[in-house]
């Protein structure tokens, strides 16, 4: 039996409709998952484990003391999630695991993704046959290709090694100083690598704001006789209205001795690149007004719900061959969806984005073949998408 561990049961329910459509095989419903074929599909439910809490490796560390500091285990050790939920799928798969042949990770394909199936491998200690699968598409056809050049899984567990390190890295982190501070200053503080520098800025910011004062200074500009602005903006500010009205009056009156040349050229500019998750989230900050996590939850949304875009945590901006090669049916799609006139697109011209060597596990994130209804996104998935579109038809 092949065992496929899906991150999340949107994907695991789309593998399962490829796989079907592939080979021409049945779904049929099973506890913790389905079949196809020869496969067993399962999924899981974000992180199904966690680190062992300190405690766990001796009693006596329940009560905070700081003799104890810096707390610190070698290879830290998952124990399983309390949810009841997680605890049944991780029964469900641990007897999956003893029938199967092999195993192919699907998870995310990025370093949490890999992190988040590897661990469950290594905490049921399977020997058996490790592939990976990356999926940055969940339309069927893309998966198809997916699973059509599977690689071994031992090639990507350098960068769930990478997640854990962090996992790691952070809960030392977070539980070393916690007790420290708490200690020292005789009221519960908490302290993390993420949320004590991010709290910091925040709380810098309001200083600032609160302690801001208003300064007027000026700057200088004038209108030549070719009907060109040109400004002078000096180094230092100058608050003076005197020094201020001096300059204006020694320009004014000097004017006809300055030599002012006008040249004029056409500057050849790039298209931007497609977006990446991080570029998304300030754009969509910048023009829409959406936060961060907003605009992750409503790609994330688009990608599982809709199969409407590419894999939406991209930390890549370009595109491969292949994506240059589907082009010209993608856009005929948005032009359809969006009803937009793309007659100026030039499909002969292949932008910078697409290069394959700059790929990591996932490309740019781009509109797909999806035969969604655009109409039934809410508006500000309909935003969303359609600065993605905008983006990727640049």
């Amino acid at each position: 039996m092949k065992l496929i561990i899906a991150e999340k049961p949107e994907l695991g329910q789309a593998i399962a409709e490829a796989l079907s459509q592939r080979d021409n095989k049945n779904i049929n419903k099973i506890t913790g998952g389905v079949e196809v074929g020869e496969y067993t599909i399962t999924w899981v439910f974000g992180h199904m484990l966690r680190l062992k809490d300190p405690e766990e490796y001796n009693e006596n560390l329940k009560k905070w003391s700081l003799e104890d500091l810096p707390i610190y285990f070698e290879n830290w050790e998952h124990v399983e999630d309390s949810q009841d939920y997680k605890k049944n799928r991780l029964k469900q798969i641990k007897q999956f695991l003893k029938q199967a042949d092999e195993v192919i990770n699907a998870g995310d394909p990025d370093d949490e993704g890999q992190y988040l199936i590897d661990e469950i491998l290594e905490y049921f200690n399977y020997k058996g046959k490790e592939l990976r699968v990356l999926i940055n598409d969940n339309n069927a056809e893309y998966i198809i290709k997916a699973f059509n050049k599977l690689e071994d899984n031992k090639n990507y567990k350098a960068i769930g090694k990478s997640a854990y390190a962090r996992a790691v890295a952070d809960y030392t982190f977070g539980i070393n100083l916690s007790r420290f501070f708490t200690l020292k200053g005789g009221t519960k503080i908490t302290v993390g690598r993420v949320q004590t520098p991010t709290l910091g800025l925040v709380i810098n910011r309001d200083l600032e704001i609160e302690n801001h004062k208003k300064i007027f200074y000026y700057n200088f500009e004038i209108d030549n006789s070719e009907n060109i602005k040109l400004s002078f903006n000096p180094k230092e500010k100058i608050e003076d209205e005197n020094i201020a009205e001096n300059i204006k009056n020694e320009v004014l009156n000097n004017f006809s001795e300055f030599n002012v040349y006008v040249k004029k050229e056409i500057i050849k500019e790039y298209a931007p690149l497609p977006f990446n998750l991080a570029e998304l989230q300030s754009e969509a900050n910048k023009i829409l007004g959406y936060s961060p996590k907003e605009t992750m939850e409503i790609t994330q949304n688009l990608r599982e719900k809709y199969k409407a875009i590419t894999y939406n945590r991209s930390d890549c901006q370009y595109l491969g061959e292949e994506n240059f090669t589907e082009a010209p049916e993608i856009i005929e799609i948005v032009k359809r969806k969006l009803n937009i006139n793309t007659s100026c697109i030039n499909l002969s011209i292949k932008s910078k984005a697409f290069d394959d060597s700059k790929i990591t596990a996932h490309h740019g994130i781009i509109p797909t073949k999806s035969n969604f209804d655009f109409n039934k996104l809410s508006e500000k998935e309909k935003d969303i998408y359609k600065m993605i579109t905008n983006r990727y038809l640049m």
